[in-house]
């Protein structure tokens, strides 16, 4: 495979009244290896009641293929896959690393001004071994003054 390969994912429903569902997950497999796709994954098929109608269905067949192919090859295997008379909805996403997620961005206390935490983080970081009384007596008296 080239580098131009990628790792994709495909889930469906069938309809559940065809005796040909497993045919019909043979001939996907056949029409992604028939665009030099590798099938890395598959999970056996499985009867669901769904949430909502789909096509006045109340019930599926759902499978999931897990595979590699070239991205080019992606557009005709979806074209070829809304054909399917039998197939009630599918979902055909790339799968890329979701190791490259970026941090969330912190946002400050609700009445807090960016000074102020700033001043609260160094102090933080300033005091990391533990304080006794008479030291926090001690600066407590050159604080207040007295």
């Amino acid at each position: 495979m080239s580098q131009d390969t990628k790792l994709y994912e495909f889930s469906y429903l069938l309809t559940p009244e065809t005796e040909e569902n497993a045919s019909l997950q043979e001939s996907f497999r056949k029409k992604i290896e028939d665009k030099k796709g590798i099938i890395l994954e598959e999970s056996p098929r499985r009867k669901l009641n769904l949430a909502y109608s789909i096509k006045t269905r109340r019930e599926a067949v759902f499978g999931h293929i897990k595979f590699m192919a070239r991205s080019e090859s992606l557009k005709e295997l979806a074209d070829e896959l809304k054909k399917e008379k039998n197939l009630l909805r599918y979902f055909l996403v790339a799968a890329g690393s979701r190791t490259e997620k970026k941090p969330a961005r912190r946002r400050p206390a609700a009445g807090l001004s960016a000074a102020r935490l700033d001043s609260a983080r160094l102090a933080r970081a300033e005091n990391k071994e533990p304080a006794d009384i008479a030291t926090i007596d001690k600066r407590l008296e050159e604080i207040l003054g007295s």
